[in-house]
């Protein structure tokens, strides 16, 4: 049975921690504001939604969203190298807008399982949030060395394009994809529509 105090030191230690999540998303926030970038995400893989648009990371944290990352990494001090605890805080750290603090936490998963081309495709998406670029690219090809993902190639070929000035690998990317009798329509048509204007 926990003593009281034991409980109290539990209950100090979650609220600290709540008003230093608090602070950081401040920190962040205000960042934000006078720094503006591009803002796309997805949030996670999708065959349907297969690029950097889609529902976009939130703005605002809740007194929700500080107690399940509390929770979380309540959870994460009794099982530092818990590989499902990190991806659901790295979810939970990009629902709140914090692509740095998300980005981390896929690092430290894909630590723990290298061949996660889920933490791959996600971190790649947090790097391009981040303007890590060449990073991001790298993570979508890893995506690729473990599996045929049509999403994860078309956002690397996004990546090469737009970012990296790489249109011959972009182009080649692109016309995999309009190619391929798997692939969805709406995400064929993009890639046919984008080789239109390469030419």
């Amino acid at each position: 049975m926990m003593s009281d105090s034991s409980r109290l030191v539990n209950k100090a230690a979650i609220a600290l921690l709540t008003l230093g999540l608090a602070a950081m998303f401040i920190a962040s926030f205000s960042y934000r504001l006078g720094n503006p970038s591009l803002h796309k995400s997805v949030s996670e893989k999708q065959a349907n939604q297969p690029n950097f648009g889609g529902r976009g990371m939130d703005s605002g944290m809740t007194r929700d969203s500080m107690e399940r990352i509390a929770g979380l990494m309540a959870k994460l001090r009794e099982k530092p190298d818990d590989f499902d605890t990190r991806m659901q805080l790295a979810e939970a750290f990009r629902e709140v807008g914090d692509a740095t603090g998300s980005a981390a936490h896929l690092q430290k998963a894909l630590a723990i399982r290298p061949d996660s081309a889920e933490g791959h495709y996600n971190l790649g998406i947090m790097l391009y949030e981040l303007g890590e670029y060449e990073e991001s690219a790298r993570s979508f090809e890893r995506v690729l060395e473990l599996e045929e993902d049509l999403s994860a190639m078309f956002n690397l070929a996004i990546v090469y394009h737009q970012q990296l000035e790489k249109t011959e690998e972009a182009r080649g990317l692109f016309s995999r994809i309009a190619a391929a009798a798997g692939a969805p329509p709406d995400l064929r048509e993009r890639a046919r529509a984008i080789l239109e204007s390469l030419e």
